[in-house]
């Protein structure tokens, strides 16, 4: 029965050590998505995904909300086991902070693109761990979707 036991704790060692390494994986980043707003209006930027916990502005799967001003770019480091990233872009909220006018972006064909007005659904997650996209929104891109 001494011998059984023993055996046992570097079994329940090892499982405690790869339920520990398992915990902390989703916590590290994995891709970078760069929002760059090149239009003369600041911007309410939401980056979401599945796998974010957080609630913003009506959306459940908010990981990041920032102001982005004109002229300036922020960055948001998606987590490890996120899936199906998506940045919208709001210009105008109204009473309540929903948006009044807004613009979405997903990840399709390997980049972001504006998914409003489209049947296309943004399912594509990223191919792996080390990308960097970049969405550069344009003084013609807020003309076009937000006024």
């Amino acid at each position: 029965m001494t011998r059984l036991r023993n055996k046992k704790i570097p079994l329940v060692t090892s499982l405690i050590g790869a339920a520990t390494l398992m915990a902390a994986a989703p916590a590290q980043a994995c891709y970078t998505v760069h929002f760059d707003n090149k239009s003369t209006k600041d911007m309410h930027t939401v980056w979401a995904a599945f796998g974010c916990a957080g609630i913003e502005h009506w959306i459940t799967s908010a990981c990041e909300d920032k102001l982005v001003k004109a002229g300036e770019s922020r960055s948001y480091d998606f987590n490890w086991g996120t899936t199906r990233p998506s940045v919208l872009v709001i210009q105008d909220l109204d009473m309540d902070d929903k948006p009044v006018a807004k613009v979405d972006y997903g990840l399709s064909g390997g980049k972001f693109e504006i998914t409003n007005g489209s049947r296309k659904i943004h399912a594509e997650s990223a191919s792996g761990c080390g990308k960097s996209y970049t969405i550069k929104f344009t003084e013609n891109d807020r003309i076009e979707w937000l006024d």
